[in-house]
């Protein structure tokens, strides 16, 4: 078990969460294994590690690997919150899970939790769409 799942596991219990299932194996015909995972709510937590040093994750082959695995799993009716280092140091994560944990009746506007994700309050952090550039045609003289 890495690092980052035993500090994510650590804010799991600090904040009551439900306990998870390490290295749970959810599809048979592989090896396949989720880091952490729920397997009653079909819920899995996906540690995403070397995300901003060429980790596995990243590169080419592992990139692919991945999504093949990530693809089976959504076939197989599995929701996989995906997380990376710093979105377990700087509390997203943590987050995250208090979201999917709380009911969608529950999930009003004036909630926290909602505000945290809503684009509306990410401010800076939503990258603006550009907008295409026009070309202009410019009047060209022939000789």
């Amino acid at each position: 078990m890495s690092e980052l799942v035993q500090e994510l596991l650590n804010q799991i219990y600090v904040h009551k969460l439900p306990e998870a299932i390490t290295e749970y194996r959810f599809y048979k015909p592989r090896r396949w294994r989720f880091d952490l995972c729920y397997p009653e709510l079909k819920l899995a937590i996906e540690v995403e590690g070397g995300t901003w040093s060429g980790g596995r994750h990243t590169r080419g082959q592992g990139f692919e690997d991945d999504c093949e695995k990530y693809s089976i799993a959504a076939i197989e009716g599995w929701s996989i919150i995906r997380v990376t280092g710093r979105m377990i140091r700087d509390g997203v994560a943590i987050d995250l899970l208090h979201l999917a944990f709380t009911p969608l009746h529950e999930r009003t506007k004036d909630n926290i939790l909602v505000k945290r994700f809503s684009k509306k309050e990410r401010g800076s952090n939503v990258r603006k769409r550009r907008q295409p550039r026009l070309r202009v045609q410019r009047n060209v003289r022939k000789a």
